[in-house]
């Protein structure tokens, strides 16, 4: 029998259906889920585009952003849902290695998660749940000090009132007048002013030594450099420009390094992203 007339074939049908798209390697999904777990589970306009560069590049080239943002969509509504119905619970012994495992790693990629997950013999998404679980508890409110943030040796030591000062207890209480312009005032009135030396011509001046910056240790060593090379035979004039590109070789290589690996994103999991070098340039 026939078909009739104007209806399509079967395997025309087959031919114009649209095919399934393949699930993404595990390296794309590692690279996802190690984004969505140490950066953010809504990346913006340029975390897409860098996350999509990285998986045209290296895993799938047929690789699209709807893909992309599909892919996140689902993960975020997958951590909503409760935990109970995601995985199940852990045991103290569990909880007691993967305490220690990750108070020595805080930021633990997608593939240190797996091996977590593989010594404990837990799914994955046990121990992803069991850090976002743990991030959320609040910390501990900060102790209240009088100057938290001076050391302390310039810290006030408070004295209780029973308690009589060890100072004002051996000092009398003799209050004297200023006997010469330079005689530097009393600060209190439990405490005399304090004398001077009879051989002093001036006010008595006590110079605390000051913290040399590492930048002006830096600079000193970079002039004695150069002040010992004025007794050589070299000329003393100013500095040609092959000299100031020898000197700063070695650190302009340094820095080369270091923004290749920004650009290449081998230290994000210091809080350095491609982006970031991007925007020197």
């Amino acid at each position: 029998m026939s078909a009739p007339v104007g209806a399509p074939n079967v395997s025309q049908v087959a031919l114009t259906a649209p095919k399934k798209k393949p699930r993404l390697p595990r390296a794309g999904t590692n690279l996802l889920n190690d984004f969505f777990v140490n950066v953010s589970h809504h990346p913006n306009h340029e975390q897409k585009q860098f996350l999509l560069e990285q998986i045209q590049q290296s895993v799938d080239p047929t690789y699209d952003l709807r893909h992309l943002v599909d892919w996140f969509t689902r993960k975020r509504a997958s951590e909503k849902r409760p935990a109970s119905n995601r995985s199940t619970p852990l045991n103290p012994e569990q909880i007691r290695h993967l305490t220690t495992l990750y108070n020595d790693n805080k930021n633990p990629t997608w593939e240190v998660l797996q091996t977590w997950s593989s010594l404990l013999k837990v799914k994955t998404t046990v121990v992803t749940d069991w850090i976002e679980e743990k991030n959320r508890l609040p910390s501990p409110a900060p102790t209240v000090s009088p100057e938290p943030n001076l050391p302390s040796v310039y810290r006030r030591v408070s004295t209780p009132l029973s308690v009589p000062s060890p100072v004002v207890g051996f000092v009398p209480f003799k209050p004297e007048p200023p006997q010469s312009p330079a005689r530097r005032p009393a600060l209190s009135p439990l405490l005399p002013p304090a004398g001077l030396p009879p051989s002093s011509p001036g006010p008595l001046i006590i110079t605390i030594p000051k913290r040399v910056p590492e930048v002006d240790t830096y600079k000193t060593g970079f002039l004695e450099t150069f002040a010992s090379r004025t007794t050589s035979e070299e000329p003393t004039g100013p500095i040609t420009r092959e000299r100031l590109n020898e000197l700063f070789k070695v650190p302009e290589a340094a820095m080369r390094d270091f923004l290749g690996k920004v650009t290449r994103g081998e230290l994000r999991h210091q809080g350095y992203t491609p982006a970031m070098a991007k925007s020197r340039h």
